[in-house]
C-alpha cells in the first residue's frame, strides 16, 4: 500500500490513495477485516483507473496497428477488373447523415478523393441509435478476390475454454478495421461512389471479405500466446482468478495494445466484472447462457411469408442450437416447408401450427439453463436418443449439463433400423463433443438394448462407426426408459417400452429381415438368406420365409412365372471383369411425371451389376458414366456386350472402347436373348421398382 501512497483512518473510517479518498459511514458495523477488504477494491479500482488515463493520454482517437496492412489481391490483372458501379440513390433524409459521416472519415484520413476506374457503390443503413453507417457494395470486388485462408476462432470452442476463470474484463477497440492501413498498391481498388463523388480508403472498411482474417490475424500475432485472453476479431476478453491477478493482466493487454498502436473505445469496453456479455453469451465463473432479454419478445417476430425470411429465422434460432435440447425434431416441419415452397415466387405455406412451433422454441429459449464448463480430467456422461426423424444427445459432468447436439436424419438414414439410428446418435454425438471429450472417460446411457447386437454386425457402415469409436474411451451401459434421468433432456417424441431379452431377439432379426428386403428391393426368400446370414447373427431360413411369403407388396407387384425360357449363346464367364454387359432400361415414369433412364452395367461372370439414372438417354451421357463409374473403378475388361442402341453403336462410343482397347460384341438386332443375363436382370430391377 505504501507504494500507492495509500493511509487508513480507522477511526474516521477514511481511506486515501494517491490523493482520492472515500468514506465506509456503511460499515459501522463491520470489522477490520471487512474494511480491508472494501480498501482492496477501491485500491484496485484507483490502480485500474490510473492505467486507463494514463493509455488514454498516450494513444490517438484512432490508431494505426503497426507491422499489419491489408492486401487486396485478384485473380486477374486490374486490367481486365471491369468494376464500374453507378452511385445508390440516397434518401434525402439519409443525405446530411452520409455527408457527416464522409467528413468525419476524410477528418480521420480513413478515406480521400478517388479518381480510381475501379468503383463500388455506397449506402447507409441506420444503427440501433439512430445513426447511420456507411456500407461499401464490394460484392463484384470479392468474388474476383483470392481467398485468405487464416481460420477465424471457433465461437463454441472459445466458450468452453473459460474454465478456472471467475474476473472478467471486455476491451472493444474503436473502429477496429479502421486501424489497419490498405497496401499503397490496392487502395484504389477500394473506391467507391455516392451520389455527390468518388472516395478510396486508406484504412481497411467492412465488407471485403478477406477484412475479417486479416483482423483477426493481427490480434493473434499480438495476443494469441497469452493464456488469459481470448480474442474474437475486435472483441478482447480478459480473464483471471482474482482481482490481484487480473489488474496484472490487464496491463499486460494495455501494454501490448499500446505498443502496437491500437486504440480503444472505453464506452463499450467493461472491467473487473463477475459477469460479462461476449459473443452473444453471458458468460460467469460457472458457465455461458444465451443472451435472450432483448430477443425473445415474440411480437418482435413476424411470421414468414417467404423461403428467405424463414430461413433468416431459422438461422435466428440455430444460434440458440447448443442449448435447446433436440431442435432438429422441433424444426424438421419448418424445413419442410422450404422444401414444398414455390421455388419460382420464393412463397410458402405459413400456418398456425408453424406459429405454435416457433412459439414454443422462443419460449424454450427464454427458460434456457446455464451450460456449464468442462473440465477434461473428469469423466463424462453422455445420454443419446434417437426418433423417427431426428438424433439428439446431452453431455453432463457431474449432474450439470455440458452441451446439447441434435440434427435431422437424412433421408437415407431415416430407412436405417432402430439399432443403427441409436448407434448413429451415438457416433454423431461423439463426433460433435470430440473436441471436449477425447481425452476422458465417457459413460454412453441409452434405452435401446438391441445395440449390443452392433458388435457382431458386418455391415461396412457398422464397421466404420466401431473403428471411430474405438478412438474414445467408452463405456456403453444400458438403461430401461422408465429409470433413464436423462429422458427430461432428451425431450422424446416417442418411448420404447422395456421388453424381456427374448422379445428384444425377435423384434431385432425382424428388424433387419424388413431392412434388407426393402433395400434390396424385394429379393426372394433363398436370395436374401445367402446375402445376410453372415451380417445378421442368429436368423434361420424360415424367419426369412415366413417374412417374405407374407409381403403384400411381393404378391401384388412380382410376377407369377414359374419357368423362363432358354438361354442362348455363351452364359458361361469364368474370370472376373473380362467381360461387361452394358444396356438402358426405359423409359421409365408415372402419369405426368419426366421420363427416367437408367443405364445398366453388370460384370457377367461375377454378375456383379451398377445401376445409374442417366440426365438424357445419349451416346455422350453414357459414354461418361461407363468410363466415371466402371472403366476408372475396376479392371478393363477385354470385351463388352450390348445391343445395338443408338447410343452403343456412335463414333463416340465406339472411339471410347477403341482408346481403352476393348473389343465390341452387339447382339443380332431385334433379339434381346443375345444379351439374356443382363435383360433377365432388368426383370428383376423392374419387379422391384
Amino acid at each position: 500500500m505504501s507504494k500507492n501512497n495509500v493511509s487508513i483512518h480507522l477511526r474516521d473510517r477514511i481511506v486515501k490513495i494517491n490523493g482520492s479518498s472515500i468514506k465506509f459511514s456503511e460499515l459501522n458495523r463491520s470489522s477490520d477485516d471487512e474494511l480491508l477488504d472494501k480498501v482492496s477494491c477501491f485500491q484496485t479500482e484507483v490502480q485500474l483507473n490510473e492505467m486507463l488515463d494514463d493509455f488514454r493520454h498516450k494513444m490517438p482517437s484512432l490508431g494505426t496497428i503497426k507491422n499489419t496492412v491489408h492486401k487486396i489481391t485478384l485473380t486477374r490483372p486490374d486490367s481486365e477488373v471491369k468494376i464500374a458501379s453507378k452511385p445508390y440513390q440516397v434518401p434525402l433524409g439519409h443525405l446530411d447523415g452520409l455527408n457527416k459521416i464522409i467528413k468525419e472519415l476524410l477528418e480521420m484520413k480513413v478515406i480521400r478523393p478517388s479518381n480510381s476506374p475501379i468503383c463500388s457503390p455506397a449506402f447507409v443503413v441506420p444503427k440501433k441509435n439512430k445513426q447511420l453507417r456507411l456500407v461499401v457494395d464490394y460484392r463484384k470486388l470479392n468474388s474476383l478476390t483470392k481467398p485468405d485462408r487464416h481460420p477465424i476462432p471457433n465461437l463454441q470452442e472459445q466458450l468452453m475454454s473459460l474454465r478456472g476463470f471467475s474476473v472478467f474484463s471486455q476491451l472493444d477497440l474503436n473502429s477496429g478495421y479502421h486501424q489497419i492501413l490498405i497496401a499503397e498498391e490496392d487502395v484504389h481498388k477500394t473506391s467507391f461512389v455516392i451520389p455527390h463523388g468518388q472516395f478510396e480508403y486508406l484504412k481497411m472498411p467492412f465488407g471485403l471479405s478477406n477484412a475479417p482474417r486479416t483482423f483477426q490475424r493481427a490480434m493473434n500475432r499480438l495476443l494469441g500466446h497469452l493464456r488469459f485472453v481470448r480474442v474474437y476479431l475486435d472483441d478482447i476478453l480478459i480473464m483471471a482468478e482474482n482481482d490481484e491477478i487480473h489488474l496484472s493482466n490487464i496491463k499486460s493487454v494495455l501494454d501490448i495494445l499500446q505498443e502496437n498502436g491500437i486504440s480503444i473505445n472505453f464506452a463499450k469496453s467493461t472491467f473487473f466484472k463477475k459477469e460479462v456479455d461476449y459473443l452473444g453469451m453471458k458468460i460467469d465463473a460457472e458457465g455461458i447462457r444465451p443472451i435472450t432479454e432483448k430477443l425473445l419478445k415474440y411480437e418482435n417476430f413476424k411470421s414468414p411469408r417467404t423461403s428467405r425470411q424463414l430461413q433468416q429465422q431459422l438461422g435466428f434460432i440455430n444460434w440458440f442450437r447448443p442449448f435447446i435440447r433436440n431442435l432438429s425434431d422441433q424444426v424438421a416441419g419448418l424445413y419442410d416447408i422450404l422444401k414444398k415452397g414455390n421455388k419460382r415466387s420464393g412463397c410458402i405455406n405459413w400456418s398456425e401450427k408453424h406459429t405454435a412451433i416457433v412459439k414454443n422454441i422462443f419460449c424454450q429459449i427464454g427458460k434456457q439453463q446455464k451450460l456449464y464448463y468442462p473440465d477434461p480430467n473428469r469423466p463424462f456422461s453422455l445420454y443419446t436418443d434417437a426418433s423417427d426423424i431426428g438424433l439428439g444427445s446431452v453431455l453432463m459432468q457431474d449432474e450439470k449439463p455440458i452441451g446439447f447436439f441434435s440434427r435431422k436424419l437424412s433421408e437415407t438414414q431415416i430407412r436405417y433400423t432402430v439399432s443403427e439410428k441409436e448407434a448413429l446418435a451415438i457416433i454423431e454425438s461423439l463426433k460433435y463433443f470430440r473436441n471436449i471429450i477425447l481425452c476422458s472417460h465417457i459413460t454412453i446411457f441409452t434405452d435401446h438394448s438391441n445395440l449390443q447386437f452392433l458388435t457382431s454386425s458386418k455391415l461396412q457402415r457398422v464397421q466404420r462407426w466401431k473403428i471411430l469409436m474405438d478412438e474414445f474411451d467408452v463405456d456403453i451401459r444400458y438403461l430401461q426408459a422408465t429409470k433413464n434421468k436423462a429422458a427430461d433432456f432428451l425431450s422424446r417424441n416417442f418411448r420404447i417400452k422395456t421388453k424381456s431379452n427374448h422379445n428384444d431377439k425377435k423384434d431385432y432379426i425382424r428388424e433387419q429381415i424388413r431392412y434388407y428386403h426393402e433395400f434390396l428391393i424385394h429379393p426372394g426368400s433363398n436370395r436374401l438368406y445367402d446375402t445376410i446370414k453372415n451380417i445378421v447373427p442368429n436368423i434361420t431360413r424360415k424367419e426369412i420365409e415366413s417374412f417374405t411369403h407374407n409381403c403384400l407388396s411381393c404378391q401384388l407387384n412380382k410376377r407369377s412365372i414359374n419357368k423362363y425360357g432358354r438361354l442362348i449363346g455363351n452364359i458361361s464367364h469364368y474370370r472376373p471383369w473380362n467381360v461387361v454387359a452394358i444396356d438402358i432400361i426405359g423409359p421409365l415414369s408415372n402419369e405426368g411425371e419426366k421420363a427416367v433412364y437408367i443405364l445398366h452395367m453388370m460384370d457377367m461372370a461375377s454378375r456383379f451389376s451398377i445401376t445409374r439414372k442417366m440426365k438424357r438417354p445419349t451416346e455422350k451421357e453414357a459414354c461418361m458414366i461407363l468410363e466415371n463409374e466402371w472403366l476408372w473403378a475396376f479392371p478393363i475388361p477385354e470385351k463388352l456386350i450390348s445391343d445395338n442402341g443408338k447410343q452403343f453403336v456412335g463414333k463416340r462410343f465406339e472411339n471410347l472402347l477403341t482408346f481403352y482397347k476393348i473389343k465390341h460384341q452387339r447382339c443380332l438386332p431385334y433379339n434381346p436373348r443375345g444379351n439374356a443375363i443382363l435383360e433377365r436382370a432388368h426383370s428383376t430391377i423392374l419387379n422391384g421398382l
